[in-house]
């Protein structure tokens, strides 16, 4: 990793060991000590990126859109999920871009409504605080 961030060795492993305080990393002890990322850290960032940016309001608006989107995905292949249609399969209907395509979007917008419904079960506005738990 030093020669990577063209830095020494110890300065990578005390930035490696601040990215591990603050959740970004988790460490893996041992010969040699291994670091791996936190994609959870980075799950929450975006989902505290999304409530910074966008009002309730606009989140709920967004995953209407998104959920339209995706409703229009399902009845194109006639699937619930893009992970059950074939490509092959679906390539007898289209080119197998135009196919390939469709379901990277699916994919994509699957990953967008699954964010932007956190952001909105979790808004400030909602009547939580991001990172609190009323008891």
């Amino acid at each position: 990793i030093a020669d990577l961030a063209d830095c020494d060795t110890e300065t990578a492993r005390d930035y490696l060991n601040w990215l591990s305080e603050m959740g970004i990393v988790h460490r893996h002890d041992g010969r040699p000590v291994q670091y791996e990322r936190n994609d959870a850290y980075f799950q929450w960032r975006r989902i505290d990126r999304i409530r910074e940016n966008y009002s309730e309001q606009e989140i709920v608006e967004a995953l209407s859109e998104t959920i339209d989107k995706i409703e229009d995905h399902r009845e194109q292949f006639d699937a619930d999920d893009p992970g059950d249609v074939s490509l092959v399969e679906a390539s007898r209907d289209m080119a197998t871009e135009d196919a390939w395509e469709a379901l990277s979007e699916w994919k994509t917008l699957e990953r967008r409504a699954a964010l932007l419904d956190a952001a909105r079960r979790d808004h400030p506005a909602a009547g939580g605080t991001p990172g609190h738990i009323d008891a």
